[in-house]
């Protein structure tokens, strides 16, 4: 998958979306499988056990119409 071989294990990610008024609805950690799938790590719901989503992460935003996209952030080490 193109965007998804691009994504590091532990990336942080942000699910744009096309709600008024909010630039980003979600975000979560991605998080590679034994099968190098991309699963994203998230609570769903406020209070919520974090969970990893069943399918991969393509597959998990295509299902909420309101997701637009993500933003994909990578802690750096810190420079001595």
């Amino acid at each position: 998958d193109g965007i998804e071989s691009q994504i590091h294990n532990g990336d942080l990610i942000a699910i744009t979306t096309n709600l008024e008024g909010l630039d980003i609805g979600h975000v979560g950690v991605a998080l590679k499988m034994d099968d190098g799938r991309i699963h994203f790590m998230h609570a769903p719901l406020v209070g919520a056990k974090v969970q990893i989503s069943e399918l991969p992460l393509g597959g998990y935003l295509a299902k909420v119409k309101k997701h637009t996209g993500i933003i994909v952030l990578r802690p750096q080490e810190a420079k001595k």
